[in-house]
């Protein structure tokens, strides 16, 4: 039985509900959290999350962006951020939420990889070889960074260096 204005007990079970692939039925849960509790950042950025699931991209970014006035300090808020924007066609708006994530936390070589990709989709090779390389300096053993790096250097015209990047992935 949630205790209604129990806000972390109801993230907990809309987390659940979330993992199991409900998302549908976890919205209504994360949003009474917020009403009990309205600054409840991890309320607000994993009903971003279930809207994310559901396709709603303009609703998850409006949650991201709510979450993120919440704590502006939060790596994966702005990456969230980063991830839907990116998805609405608005990279150039994600390329500062991932670099103020990496400014927090320049170990991810995930947010590497993923800031390297925006600025591949806006034509900015030499940026995004830069990030794919810190990407495979911190996990080596990462093929995404290296197949990404591969298709980097095709469009600077560098057709070895490319072959030896698809090679590694």
């Amino acid at each position: 039985e949630l205790v209604p204005n129990d806000a972390d007990c109801l993230v907990e079970a809309a987390d659940s509900l979330r993992a199991l692939g409900r998302a549908r039925e976890a919205v209504p849960l994360y949003q009474q959290a917020l009403q009990s509790n309205p600054a409840h950042a991890e309320a607000q950025n994993n009903l971003g999350n279930a809207f994310l699931q559901l396709g709603q991209l303009a609703d998850a970014a409006a949650c991201y962006q709510l979450a993120l006035r919440l704590r502006p300090a939060e790596v994966s808020i702005l990456c969230n951020l980063g991830h839907v924007l990116r998805e609405l066609g608005q990279r150039r708006e994600a390329v500062p939420l991932y670099s103020q994530a990496l400014k927090l936390d320049p170990r991810r070589y995930d947010v590497h990889w993923n800031l390297g990709s925006v600025l591949f989709e806006l034509r900015r090779f030499r940026e995004a070889v830069a990030c794919f390389t810190r990407a495979i300096e911190l996990k080596p053993d990462y093929a995404p960074a290296h197949l990404s790096m591969g298709l980097a250097m095709r469009q600077q015209r560098r057709p070895a260096e490319a072959e030896a990047c698809c090679q590694a992935a």
